[in-house]
């Protein structure tokens, strides 16, 4: 089925998704008090001196069932292996200041708090808010059981998730998120940003997926039996390759049934357009 609202082809809809996205930028300059205060500022982005230091945790699986992250500014990236009994956290601690000194002399204020005293290995980033002439970093790569479920609670940063077998929880205020392979239900709530989200709906399960100002784009596997309801307040929704027994539809909003409807969709976006697309 084709993009609705009278525009069929991916031109016309990048023009406008350009035109929409252009709006929003100007909407978040002219009203700073949305951004969070712990953005680099570009004073911090000029700062050329950098300190890093490698981490890496290795664990054997104990009674824990899922991950929970939480981090402030950095990149996460989270990858389920097999029936592995493993698990591997890697990466880096980044601070960047005005002299080499300044970052060198800061990189110990960074603390990484590994807890696995419940179900949910916990995993906690630590650090001063950055400014003052100091921007903290922290950059994770993760490796789990497939079968765990994940939570992450991300300030600023994108965060990257393969192969979740088990439910998806991710809340991020400003950046990127982006989960392929999907067989699990997952919810996705962002501020500033994009959500990305290929999935095989299981049966009776669930994708919520929001966005303030931004883009959803969601890849649905053909065959998912699915109530399905997308809704922008600003913007446009778009949705082609996917056979509905029962539609309605406008510029701005779109409901339809997929199969038996047995599993939920529901996708919404203040500022921003929600594309929607079966493989």
């Amino acid at each position: 089925m084709g993009a609705f609202g009278g525009f069929s082809d991916w031109k016309s809809r990048g023009l406008i998704i350009e035109c929409i996205s252009a709006l929003c930028l100007v909407f978040l300059r002219c009203n700073p008090q949305i951004l969070d205060e712990d953005l680099h500022t570009e004073g911090n982005l000029n700062m050329m001196n950098e300190q890093r230091e490698k981490f890496d945790f290795q664990r054997i699986r104990g009674v824990q069932e899922g991950l929970f992250i939480r981090n402030i500014n950095g990149a996460v990236r989270i990858a389920g292996i097999g029936e592995s009994d493993e698990v591997t956290i890697t990466g880096w601690k980044i601070v960047r200041a005005r002299t080499a000194e300044d970052a060198k002399s800061h990189i110990g204020d960074i603390k990484i708090n590994v807890d696995e005293s419940s179900r949910e290995l916990n995993i906690t980033t630590n650090h001063p808010v950055s400014g003052s002439g100091v921007d903290y970093r922290v950059d994770y790569d993760i490796q789990i059981p497939e079968l765990w479920s994940i939570t992450a609670d991300i300030k600023n940063g994108d965060i990257r998730v393969s192969r979740p077998r088990n439910t998806l929880i991710i809340i991020l205020s400003n950046g990127t998120i982006d989960a392929e392979d999907v067989v699990a239900s997952v919810r996705a709530n962002v501020t500033n940003g994009k959500v990305r989200v290929k999935q095989n709906l299981p049966e009776r399960g669930s994708c919520s997926l929001s966005v303030i100002n931004g883009t959803i784009d969601l890849l649905l596997e053909k065959n998912a039996s699915a109530e399905l309801r997308a809704r922008v307040t600003t913007g446009l929704v778009f949705v082609e390759d996917l056979s509905f027994t029962a539609k309605t539809s406008t510029h701005h909003e779109f409901s339809g049934k997929l199969k038996d409807g047995k599993g939920r969709v529901n996708l919404s976006a203040t500022n921003g357009v929600i594309n929607i697309k079966g493989f």
